[in-house]
């Protein structure tokens, strides 16, 4: 009997041994598990967090893209939280740059990427019109046509400049490209077209719609001082004054039912750096000095006929924008001295035409350097050359002109 209670006692004590060893093993199991779970998760937190640092990189460079996107160069050591992020912009295209933001924290680093590019509407042409009529002229990048083309006479050519190839697209049919008669040609890519060599059908793409410019957005974002009435200037008031957040002082004037002349007489010099709003028609004129940089916005017509900004040492953004017609001394007289315009020029006509030049001027042809977008245009005697580079001002009142990422990567 006593040997029976020991080999019992004995069973016993080997299943208590057994159940500790399960229990050890799961014990320790779950505490493994326990500790990897919270690896895991700091891992996860970790990599979270590295991808937020980067990101606000990449966030950074493109808002700096947005507003100049010529911009190139290292943003490097920036703290964020409780890391930092590295980024490296470089420049594979003239339209197209590689972004890349490193992102680092204990020790540990993640990079993401983006490619941002020029929209299509800013790398297809210096030129872009419903309807384009162009005679003796040269343009120095690309043009696009949308609705209806007209070759005058002999002289005019496409040639290129920077990245663009110089090249020629259209979105009419065959039969609204209009070679005056016959005696319209355009020289492209070296090459002669007109009537008898007609454009080759793959230069035919969809049409390129034209920006719209929202008068609202820039008065809402302004402080604008209101003036109401006809005014006519020789030289700027002195009102309207406003420090920017770059720290420069501009002026934001706005002019209620009234018409603008800006007329400096011999000697004066009329100087403005902002943006002018004017209910009716603008008219530059005068043959004094006139040195503008920013942007003109009239809701009739606006007409130029005095030059702009020549002679200047530090390069100059101007845009004039107009719901109907602009005009650049379209009228029959001589031209004057080139240039006509210094620095960098955009204009624009929402609902009218713009006009460079006239068809019986005499003289050399008109130097100028911008962009031009219209539902219809008129060119004569000009030699227009595109300008690459992004203007703040272009980004902001012409949404359509701008930058667009095409591409999220991690390398």
């Amino acid at each position: 009997m006593f040997q029976y209670l020991e080999n019992e006692r004995g069973s016993a004590i080997a299943m208590l041994l057994l159940i500790a060893v399960v229990l050890l093993i799961l014990g320790t199991a779950l505490i493994t598990n326990a500790i990897t779970e919270k690896k895991i998760a700091v891992h996860q937190e970790l990599g979270t967090s590295l991808y937020y640092i980067a990101e606000a990189g990449l966030e950074e460079a493109i808002a700096v893209k947005i507003k100049d996107f010529d911009f190139i160069d290292n943003i490097e050591n920036i703290s964020c939280g409780e890391g930092k992020y590295d980024v490296e912009i470089n420049k594979e295209t003239e339209f197209k740059h590689c972004i890349e933001s490193t992102g680092e924290l204990k020790g540990k680093k993640l990079t993401l990427g983006a490619i941002v590019e020029l929209s299509d509407l800013y790398k297809k042409a210096v030129l872009v019109s419903e309807n384009l009529t162009i005679e003796k002229t040269t343009i120095n990048g690309d043009l696009h046509c949308n609705n209806h083309l007209s070759i005058k006479g002999p002289e005019n050519r496409l040639l290129p400049t920077g990245e663009l190839a110089g090249s020629l697209t259209y979105s009419c049919p065959v039969n609204k490209i209009d070679w005056e008669g016959g005696n319209g040609s355009i020289e492209v890519g070296g090459e002669l077209y007109s009537k008898g060599n007609p454009f080759p059908g793959d230069w035919r793409v969809e049409p390129i719609p034209l920006p719209e410019i929202d008068l609202n957005q820039i008065l809402n974002q302004h402080l604008f001082t209101k003036i109401s009435g006809k005014k006519e200037w020789r030289e700027a008031p002195g009102y309207g004054k406003v420090l920017d957040k770059d720290g420069k002082e501009r002026q934001y004037l706005y002019i209620e039912k009234g018409d603008l002349t800006i007329s400096p007489g011999p000697g004066e010099e009329f100087i403005f750096d902002g943006i002018l709003v004017v209910d009716g028609d603008v008219e530059i004129k005068g043959s004094g000095r006139v040195n503008f940089e920013g942007m003109i916005v009239a809701k009739g017509d606006l007409f130029v006929k005095n030059k702009v900004n020549v002679g200047l040492e530090d390069k100059k953004v101007v845009v004039l924008a107009a719901d109907k017609d602009v005009k650049v001394f379209g009228e029959q007289n001589d031209c004057p001295e080139n240039p006509v315009f210094g620095g960098d020029l955009l204009l624009f006509s929402k609902g009218g035409e713009v006009t460079i030049g006239h068809q019986k001027m005499k003289g050399e042809q008109f130097i100028m350097d911008g962009i031009i977008f219209a539902k219809k245009t008129a060119i004569y005697n000009c030699n227009l050359t595109y300008i690459p580079g992004l203007s703040d001002m272009r980004q902001r009142y012409f949404p359509a002109y701008g930058l667009v990422v095409t591409a999220w990567f991690q390398p």
